[in-house]
């Protein structure tokens, strides 16, 4: 081939090249796109919520992520527990969450095995158990805080830390 054909031939093949690669590339972008721009709106909408709402709201976005997580017993949360395996735990709208090395989990049971009737009692003898053991719980030091600001003003304090660790 002669020189013009060998440019020719690089010219159309980088062409082809290109292309190839933004049709591959071209749906990750425009999602990302669609992401940042969906949370911003989403960031504008949360701003302009009162602080009850913001609650109401992150409490649900926590719950949502719950229902992700993998159930366990009360009775396997006891050998865990027992194996000294729970690094952390967490109060959930769902249940107690503990965190092992092996993965997130729920504990909704209570001792007797049976799930409460009401979702805000899920998980409260394991999350009696775990307290009795000084088991980490980052949610803690909101917990003092918030009631700190009660007694002090006889209204909830919103904390946008407290269901943020939830379910992840």
């Amino acid at each position: 081939m002669d020189k013009t054909t060998t440019w020719l031939v690089r010219g159309a093949s980088a062409i082809v090249i290109i292309f190839g690669f933004g049709y591959f590339i071209k749906p990750p972008i425009t999602k990302l796109a669609n992401y940042i721009s969906k949370s911003k709106a989403e960031r504008a909408e949360f701003n302009k919520l009162s602080d009850e709402d913001k609650l109401n709201y992150d409490f649900n976005k926590a719950k949502q992520r719950c229902l992700n997580l993998e159930e366990i017993s009360y009775s396997d949360f006891i050998k865990q527990l027992d194996n000294n395996k729970i690094k952390k735990f967490f109060s959930t709208p769902l249940g107690t969450q503990i965190n092992t090395s092996r993965g997130n989990y729920l504990v909704q049971e209570n001792k007797d095995g049976v799930k409460p009737e009401y979702t805000w009692q899920y998980g409260d003898d394991a999350f009696s158990e775990l307290e009795k053991r000084n088991i980490n719980n980052p949610q803690q030091k909101y917990y003092k805080k918030a009631y700190e600001y009660y007694l002090e003003t006889g209204q909830e304090l919103y904390s946008p830390d407290y269901y943020k660790g939830v379910c992840r």
